[in-house]
């Protein structure tokens, strides 16, 4: 009998495959563990998300609080008397930072009074400092022929023209307050912007159709400026949604112009409609624009939106 010879197989695939199971698993458990002591991705991102809120909202109150600072400094800024120089230089130095000496050089007859202001842009330079961008509506006073007469000086006083000034004022914050921190700028005005009128276009309705929505439409002007929160809901789509009007403050006078368009989907009606209306305390009659969107239903025309 022939005595067959085993032939002796390499252990090293074994050891190999061994070796990469146990890196797998103490990959795995590594891994496993870091996930118990690490801090989860969500709560970092929520951190996150809430730590840019707060900055966003100091830095927003910081905004807001530093235009009314700029507002009031401008007010003061531009309201001058030839007559009252030490006077001015008190009530500029509540703003200033100590130092800054704005010595503004004034005529005797030198006379204007600010009465409004108002801020409507800032700009960061960097963490504490700003620029505010005022507009003021000053009256220039022509005071020339100034007389001692209280009777001469009323009249004198009545005889002045309205500007609008525009203003950059430096402003620096420590810990919520604010301090003028340079020499205020005349700038110019903003320019309005530059844009084409847009015209809705769709299908018009029939002149039937239209004839009807404008006696709806009329009706419910009227009410809207003269009657109460129930009266107008009859006129609403959502009733419970009760919109306020103007309760007499202004007069509905007649609907000038109107335009009746089948919505997309001819799901219902966009309408424009131009009307006058008069103020009840001077008289005068002033034109308005509504888009209103309606819909049919149960043989009634609804409104479901109203806007400008």
């Amino acid at each position: 009998m022939k005595i067959k010879i085993a032939k002796l197989k390499s252990t090293l695939p074994q050891k190999v495959g061994k070796v990469l199971l146990w890196t797998l698993v103490g990959f795995l458990l590594l891994r496993g563990m870091g996930s118990i002591f690490k801090e989860d991705d969500s709560v970092k991102a929520q951190n996150m998300i809430d730590n840019f809120i707060k900055t966003f909202e100091l830095k927003s109150d910081l905004e807001q609080q530093g235009k009314a600072f700029a507002e009031g400094f401008a007010l003061e800024y531009l309201s001058m008397e030839g007559r009252s120089r030490e006077e001015y230089k008190t009530r500029l130095s509540k703003y200033l930072q100590t130092g800054i000496d704005i010595n503004t050089k004034l005529n005797t007859d030198t006379k204007t009074e600010a009465f409004s202001a108002a801020a409507y842009k800032i700009t960061w330079l960097d963490e504490t400092s700003m620029n505010a961008d005022v507009k003021v509506r000053v009256k220039y006073f022509n005071i020339t022929d100034q007389a001692p007469d209280p009777m001469k000086q009323s009249n004198l006083d009545s005889n002045y023209k309205i500007e609008d000034v525009c203003l950059r004022i430096p402003l620096k914050e420590k810990e919520g307050s604010f301090v003028v921190c340079g020499y205020p700028a005349f700038i110019p005005a903003a320019d309005k912007a530059d844009m084409a009128v847009e015209v809705y276009s769709g299908n018009e309705v029939s002149n039937e159709v239209k004839k009807t929505i404008s006696g709806v439409i009329e009706s419910f002007f009227k009410i809207y400026y003269s009657g109460s929160s129930g009266e107008i809901s009859y006129y609403m789509l959502d009733s419970a949604n009760a919109l306020k009007g103007l309760e007499g403050r202004y007069e509905f006078v007649n609907l000038e112009e109107i335009s009746v368009y089948q919505s997309q989907g001819n799901t219902g009606f966009y309408v424009i409609a131009k009307l006058s209306v008069k103020d009840s305390l001077n008289g005068a009659v002033v034109a308005q624009m509504y888009r209103l969107e309606l819909v049919r239903k149960e043989e009634r025309y609804y409104i479901s939106k109203m806007n400008i």
